[in-house]
């Protein structure tokens, strides 16, 4: 495990991560969906307890976790954006480059989306998408919720900055997978709850 992950000295659930008198694997939904969703993921992310990554991949089966690697690009993700049409890279408009085309139809004109999401912090994802000129040919789908993140286990850079799952939520709702939405929503709130449970003895 990777040492400088917060609360890593701490004996965890190998599934979700939360301390063993808190786990809330039982409560996981498997949900079917017609997106799909690509999770670059910053090495560094992975064995930290608060990465909301891995809650995606555990809940929608057709998820995948992709490792970045800054000199080596994923020769699995450049293949499945080869392979499909209709991928999309979330990230916000303002740092998109002069080849990213812009989507801001909602909801989407295809039923059966991939997103490819930048995991990590803002600083990370930042440089993942900077470093990563494989990806400057996509499309990109920029969020534009009004709500603010429920996400309390870091300090966001912006109150409108969503973490990873919170992404993959609002993107469910905009795909018309309400149901879908949902279930992966009450299972993040749980987690949070959880953590905050055992941060301060209390839930949120």
């Amino acid at each position: 495990m990777l040492k400088s992950a917060r609360g890593f000295r701490d004996q965890r659930c190998p599934g979700c991560q939360l301390p063993a008198n808190l786990c809330i694997c039982s409560l996981l939904p498997q949900i079917t969906a017609k997106a799909t969703f690509w999770i670059l993921m910053h090495p560094f992310e992975y064995d930290k307890p608060t990465n909301t990554g891995r809650i995606i991949q555990d809940c929608i089966h057709q998820s995948k976790i992709i490792f970045w690697e800054r000199t080596s690009p994923s020769r699995r993700l450049l293949n499945l954006i080869k392979d499909n049409q209709q991928v999309f890279l979330v990230f916000p408009e303002e740092y998109k480059t002069k080849t990213n085309a812009t989507v801001h139809s909602n909801p989407l004109s295809t039923e059966n989306p991939h997103f490819i999401l930048l995991d990590g912090t803002w600083k990370q994802a930042r440089k993942i998408f900077r470093k990563s000129p494989y990806l400057h040919h996509l499309p990109i789908l920029s969020l534009n919720s009004e709500q603010k993140s429920i996400y309390q286990l870091r300090r966001p850079s912006e109150d409108h900055h969503f973490c990873t799952v919170e992404v993959a939520i609002d993107l469910l709702q905009q795909n018309q997978e309400i149901e879908q939405s949902l279930q992966l929503n009450h299972y993040f709130k749980k987690f949070v709850s959880q953590h905050m449970v055992h941060r301060h003895g209390k839930s949120v």
